[in-house]
This record gives C-alpha cells, structure tokens and sequence, in this order.
C-alpha cells in the first residue's frame, strides 16, 4: 500500500500537467543536448581515426613547382628517417557538366598504380577498379550540385579540358573515396583520378610533381615530422628540385580533427549553459510550488509529519521530474548524437558506425538528469519544509510582511513622488519586490536565456565576419597559377580579353628560408611579388612600414 505522502506526490504531479509537462522539458533539453554532443564526440573519435588510418596516410605532402621521376622517389624511400614514399601528379583542369553544361574545377591525381597504393589510399565505391584507360574515377563528395554531378552516374561522359586546351571525352568508369582529401565542396574543386596511361592521353607528361612519405619512426612527435620534412625539402633542393612547400599533417590524426573539435567545444558550452537554465527553472518552480503549498506543509506538520519527511516528499518529487526527463532526453540524445555525428561525416567525407548506443555517455545522462534537478532543488526544498506550523497558519502569501524595511523598497515607494502611478500600478510594483529572492531568480533565469540566444548569434556573426576578413585580405575573384613562366604582357592581355574580367595584376612568387643569426635555417616561407600598385591585397600590417595600393603605410 502506498503511503499518503507519495500519494500527494503523484497527484501534484498529474493535476499539474502542464507544469510537470514544462519542468520536464527544461531538464531534457539540457540532459539531451549533453548526449548528443557526447554521443557524437565518441562516435567520431572512435570512427574517424580508425577510418583514416585505414587508409596508411602519409606523414607529409610536399608540393613541388618542377616535375620529378622514380629516381627521384628511390632517393627519398632510401632515407633513413622514411618508412616509404610515393609520386603523384595533380594536374588541374575543367571539366563541363552534363546536365547543366557549365565548366568547373577538377583536381586530376594520376596514380601509377591503383593496386598496390602504398600511401593515403583511394578505395573504389562502385563501378570499374582501376579505371581502365581513357576513364575517370570520381571521388565521392563530387556528386553533388556544387559541381553539377547531382544524378551523374557511372557511364556518363565528361567533357575535360587540360591546361594546354586540349579538350577530350572521357567516361566515368566508377566512385571512389580519398579520406586523405578535405571534402570537395570545402576547397571548391572536385577530384578526379586516372591512371599514367589516361595522363599521357591527355597530353600530359608521364611524371610527378607532388610527393607524399611516411617518416620510419617516431610517426606521433610533431617535431621529428617536421625535422624529416626539412631533410627531405633539403635534399630536394640539393637535386635542382623547387620545392613550393612541406605540409606536416597532424600526427596520428585527421587534418580536420581540430574543426570537429573546435565544433564539439562550442555546441558542448551551448548544451552546458541549457542545463544551467534548467537548474534555474527548477528552482523558480520550486520555488513557486512551496511557496503555494505552504499551508499543506503546515497541516502535514500538524497531523506529526517531521521536517525530514516533508523534504523527502519534495525531494521526491523532483527526482521523479528527472527521471521522466530522461525518457525523452536519452532517446533524443541518442537520435541527435547519430544526426551530429553525420554531419561531421559529410563535412569530412568518412562513414559512421549504425550503433548508437553507448552506455557511457547514456549513464553520464542518467546521473545528470538525476543529480542536477536535486542540486538545483536542494536550498529551495529545505528552506520550505522548515517552515513551521504558526509560520503556515499566518503566512498571507505576500512576503511574510517584510516590504518596506529595506533601501530597495523605500525607492520602491519613492517612484510614486516621482512617477505618479494609480493606486494598483503601486500595489502590482510592490508585490513584485516583496520576495526579492524569487524576483532575483527570474530575473537570473531570464538573463542566462537571453545570454545564450545571444551568444549563438554572436558566435555565427564572428565566424561569418572572420570569414568576411579573411576574404578581403586578398581581395580578387580567381587566381590561375602557371606551370611555368610566361611573358607578363600576354597574360594580362589574354586576361582582359576575357568577356566580364575588369581588372587583372601579375603576381610572382617563390619558396625561401630565414637565414638564422646562428647560421640555422628556418622552414620554407613563401614569398609573394604582388605590383606595387596592387589593388587586390589588403594587408593588416602590424609593425613597420609597407606598401599597400601605391600607398605608403605605417604600423605599431
């Protein structure tokens, strides 16, 4: 048989539906929010590593300006610092699609041989493996209609153009999918891949210009990656090689790690401060409910009820506000962790696991939709249940009787002498400051709403506006680097003989070293060569004097 007190329990709960229904809500919503932020964080840190090192990536990518051979890579393979090293070739062309007709950008990564890829490897999806001749693979994140292959399939033709103009018909053998490439709507340009026989029938010669290693030992020390790439940079330069730049990819992580984590942190601050709100609304309504049923706690003191039980009643109560929250808030994080966790696998073109559940972050739920209402409740349920049974006999419900000691109120009823009110205007302004503790709460709880609104809108305004800046700081539209030099006159007229280009500038640019005082060198720094008269930089000069738009310029 149920005890009278956890009668009242349930029936305070079911009379008020719609309180119980919003208390509920508020706690779900932050315990929910914590969920799927955690749940997708696990996801992605158990799935995206294994997935990319599923794929052997190199340590290190090393752009070259000037094209190389197989004797070339034998001397770096032969290194002692390098486990193993492969050549590729990029060549950057256009491609027309097939259903719009319009032309895009297409990284082209002619591969020697697609069997036996030793480093950051391309796995098929479906269709034709390896491409045959005078075919094309299409990487996975292409397909889409930020390039005009949304519905292209394999069969289809595409119209290439290379660099010299020849234009050829080249067929999609298959899908394949580079977890070592950023996703294509990222960078602007889709990938492409093709064998050596499919390059030299473009035109293209049958060399590399990029090359890719994994250092011997010591993969996970930044600092010995970086030491292996300035040897391996050195000892292309001693070959008559230009070295454009070494790219260190993070050790023993996906390149894009640190934006997933960065993305993670902020959305984890968001679901933080939901919880925090919630604590607040526990409190208020709490609050609220003592503060209504101080009489009942009166006559249950009066019939022999002990402070102890009248606070394991209200105590009650709000664990089983928390425990109703957690039916909806750890479906719900399950649901959203699997939906944020896709997300995050689309921005980084990998797969996720269909298991869902995962009994840490599911028992973190549990003890935070249980812990916290308790928390938040805890100072509210004690004060009210000390109440005593004169205290309950004569409370009047408006604030013991108190208003008009303090400086506060004294202003309170001041404001008549200087803003004169009608007579309920004066009762309504004084009942709001006779439970000055319960108006702090709300004003507490109402601020801590507004302050996350506007934090998520802030954050969206900085991202955009750093974007906006960044933008600005080269400030053109497109940028054509070519394979080798050309006379400056015919560039910028062929440029401007273009139908729509206003304004064109030649910029040069090489890779240099600081030369130390102790005689060291510092990693490769490139330098651009913009006119002096340039138009399409804006730089954000810090200290000494430069030259922006033909305009001398001084900086701190």
């Amino acid at each position: 048989m149920i005890a009278p007190r956890w009668h009242k329990v349930i029936r305070d709960l079911w009379i008020n539906k719609t309180r119980t229904l919003l208390v509920v809500l508020s706690i779900a919503v932050g315990v929910a929010a914590i969920g799927m932020v955690l749940g997708s964080q696990r996801i992605v840190d158990e799935d995206l590593p294994a997935a990319y090192q599923a794929i052997r990536p190199a340590d290190a990518i090393v752009i070259l300006l000037t094209t190389f051979d197989d004797e070339v890579v034998e001397q770096i393979r032969s290194m002692p610092e390098v486990g193993a090293a492969e050549g590729r070739r990029v060549v950057i062309v256009r491609f027309q699609s097939p259903q719009s007709g319009e032309w895009y950008n297409m990284q082209l990564f002619a591969v020697p041989n697609f069997d036996d890829i030793q480093l950051n490897e391309v796995k098929p999806v479906s269709g034709a493996w390896p491409p045959p001749e005078q075919t094309i693979l299409i990487e996975r994140s292409t397909l889409n209609e930020s390039f005009g292959l949304e519905g292209v399939d394999v069969g289809d033709v595409l119209g290439i153009e290379t660099p010299d103009g020849t234009s050829k018909q080249v067929e999609i053998a298959g899908v394949a999918h580079d977890l070592s490439q950023l996703p294509a709507f990222l960078v602007g340009t889709a990938y492409g891949y093709i064998t050596y026989d499919t390059l030299e029938w473009l035109g293209e010669p049958r060399n590399y210009n990029q090359l890719i290693f994994k250092v011997a030992e010591n993969g996970d020390d930044a600092a010995h990656l970086k030491a292996v790439g300035d040897a391996v940079q050195t000892r292309l330069e001693r070959a008559g090689l230009q070295v454009i730049f070494v790219l260190i990819n993070p050790p023993g992580e996906h390149p894009a790690q640190s934006f997933i984590d960065a993305l993670s942190y902020i959305l984890g601050a968001m679901g933080i401060l939901s919880l925090v709100l919630s604590g607040f609304l526990i409190v208020n309504t709490l609050s609220a409910i003592l503060t209504q049923q101080v009489r009942q706690i009166g006559i249950m003191k009066a019939v022999g009820a002990r402070t102890g039980q009248v606070t394991a009643v209200y105590f009650v109560m709000v664990l089983a506000f928390g425990v109703l929250s957690l039916f909806v808030s750890v479906p719900l994080g399950m649901l959203g962790a699997r939906a944020l966790a896709n997300v995050f696998a689309w921005m980084l073109n990998f797969d996720v696991r269909a298991v869902i559940f995962n009994p840490t972050v599911v028992s973190l739920q549990v003890a935070i939709g249980l812990a916290v209402p308790l928390l938040a409740a805890a100072l509210p349920v004690i004060r009210g249940s000390r109440t005593t049974v004169r205290e309950a006999i004569s409370e009047t419900g408006i604030g013991k009787g108190q208003f008009g000691q303090s400086w506060l109120d004294m202003f309170v009823v001041g404001l008549n002498a200087i803003i004169p009110m009608e007579r309920p205007a004066q009762i309504s302004l004084r009942n709001t400051f006779r439970r000055k503790g319960r108006l702090a709460l709300t004003l507490i709880t109402l601020s801590l709403a507004t302050t996350i609104f506007i934090s998520i809108f802030s954050v969206r305004a900085s991202l955009q506006q750093t974007l906006d800046d960044s933008l600005r700081y080269f400030d053109y539209d497109v940028q054509v680097q070519m394979s080798r030099p050309y006379r400056v006159q015919r560039l910028l007229r062929e440029a401007l003989a273009v139908e729509g280009v206003t304004e064109v500038e030649s910029w040069g640019f090489g890779n240099v070293r600081r030369v130390r005082p102790d005689g060291t060198q510092s990693d490769g720094i490139i330098v651009y060569a913009p006119p002096a008269d340039s138009g399409m930089i804006q730089p954000t000069l810090l200290k000494g004097v430069g030259w922006c738009g033909g305009h001398q310029r001084g900086g701190d």
